[in-house]
């Protein structure tokens, strides 16, 4: 690929005038920022105007990144810091080629690094920087250094805002990982050193002030796994009757009833089907009683399960 200037692209496409342009130039020698970015800050452009048109001009895909599925173990490969500073977001790989999404598809130093470490050809497509490093923020895991429930805290904030919402942690050898599922990713956060039974998980989350849902599974070899929904954001159900195929991150305003185990402070009863009259969360499988209020997991993996 060739440099192309963004300034004179941006001037091409009637995005930006020649005075916009000389202060875009200015601010980026006092800041050292990219171009695009200093017009962006300075309003005399959208973000998203730049990353098109990018896309139309080399003809590259145009990815809405908040919306892509992230694969933590391709991500796991490269540093996190050299993926913030180039905003590049690896997606997925097959046998001969990786995908990745960036917002300067013409940095063909970082390029070639991504394909010198996994040895394959690298196919770019373009995307929001700012939402490159969202998704890339939302890879890095919280301290250990302070209390377990603050590094819980700090995971469901950054899944702020998603309609699903899953924390696993798997307790092996007196070690507990935790991984988070939420906007179609699967993330790994690293070890919570502390969290060695059932009963230190659910201290954290009542020090939070968080009641939730979880299934509760163990192993021939004492490995445990509990699978936690999260009932942090309050919702009002729609009038009956009604089926609402989404799991909210919702703590019910009346009484409810769920397939799953129930943990905290909620009017949430455990029941294996849906009873008549009330708010049902179905988190194995969906249920098509149309006579009553249904509420499903989406687009959850393995043991929670969506069809339509």
């Amino acid at each position: 690929m060739g440099r192309v200037n963004i300034g004179e692209l941006l001037l091409q496409y009637g995005c930006i005038d020649d005075e916009a342009l000389s202060e875009g130039l200015k601010l980026q020698q006092e800041t050292g920022q990219r171009l695009g970015e200093t017009l962006v800050k300075l309003g005399r452009v959208k973000q998203d105007d730049i990353d098109w048109i990018l896309s139309k001009q080399i003809d590259i895909p145009f990815v809405i990144v908040d919306e892509a599925p992230v694969d933590a173990e391709l991500i796991s490969r490269f540093s996190l810091d050299f993926l913030r500073d180039n905003r590049i977001l690896p997606l997925f790989e097959t046998d001969d080629e990786v995908m990745i999404v960036t917002d300067d598809p013409f940095n063909q130093a970082a390029i070639d690094k991504i394909g010198g470490i996994c040895g394959k050809q690298v196919n770019v497509s373009s995307g929001s920087g700012e939402e490159i490093a969202r998704k890339l923020r939302k890879l890095e895991t919280p301290g250990t250094s302070g209390q377990p429930h603050e590094a819980i805290r700090a995971i469901l904030d950054s899944l702020g805002g998603t309609r699903f919402c899953r924390l696993d942690f798997l307790i092996r050898d007196g070690i507990c990982a935790l991984k988070s599922f939420g906007r179609g990713e699967f993330l790994d956060h690293g070890q919570l050193p502390s969290l060695t039974t059932e009963g230190k998980i659910k201290e954290c989350f009542d020090a939070l002030g968080i009641p939730f849902l979880y299934h509760r599974f163990e192993n021939c070899g004492g490995d445990r796994l509990l699978m936690v929904f999260p009932l942090v954001n309050r919702r009002e159900p729609p009038d009956m009757p009604a089926f609402v195929d989404d799991f909210g991150l919702y703590l019910p305003a009346d009484v409810t009833f769920t397939d799953a185990l129930v943990h905290g402070d909620a009017p949430v009863f455990t029941a294996p089907e849906p009873v008549a009259g009330y708010t049902y969360i179905a988190t194995r499988a969906r249920r098509h009683e149309h006579h009553q209020i249904v509420r499903i997991a989406e687009t959850a993996p393995s043991a929670v399960i969506s069809e339509r």
